[in-house]
């Protein structure tokens, strides 16, 4: 299974964000990598695309857990402005050995290589074991709705920190 996102690629050329976070931008005017942005938004920006792929599912009905079918993405930039400027400016042309995956690893159009490469680089897994001692293994239906935010306790997993009783009154 493959999801894929792309951001637009038209700017107001004014506004850095709107209300709804989406309308000071807009996609361009076509399919075409070089269809052009719309009068509205006539700054062109890079273009943006993500893909996430999952590999060795079965062939089921998929769902998100909020019940929708519209996947959502946010873009936020950790990049140095400087290099990131050269990199959008053409630099030396030599693109895929500054940006490349964490490890060096590059995808050279063999997949079954590209997994085993970042399985070989994987971060490690996180220890989940004080989390619950029950055994999860019967998932039928994911919870729905809106995330609440609260993941863990703010007195702690595992016994390590008490909760607080209250006090007579």
């Amino acid at each position: 299974m493959e999801l894929s996102i792309s951001f637009p690629s038209c700017w107001d050329g004014v506004n850095l964000d709107s209300p709804d976070h989406m309308s000071h931008v807009a996609f361009p005017e076509g399919e075409r990598e070089n269809s052009p942005c719309p009068s509205s938004h006539p700054v062109r920006i890079p273009r943006l695309d993500f893909f996430i792929r999952w590999f060795n599912t079965n062939a089921v009905k998929w769902e998100f857990a909020d019940g929708s079918t519209r996947f959502h993405a946010d873009y936020v930039s950790g990049w140095d402005e400087s290099f990131l400027q050269s990199i959008l400016d053409g630099s030396d042309g030599d693109f895929d050995s500054k940006v490349t995956f964490r490890a060096g690893i590059l995808h050279q159009g063999n997949d079954f290589e590209l997994i085993q490469q970042l399985n070989e680089n994987a971060v490690p897994k996180a220890d989940t074991s004080c989390i619950t001692t029950e055994t999860i293994d019967s998932v039928i239906n994911l919870p729905k709705g809106a995330c609440t935010g609260t993941l863990i306790s703010p007195f702690g997993v595992c016994g390590t920190t008490p909760a607080p009783t209250k006090s007579p009154t």
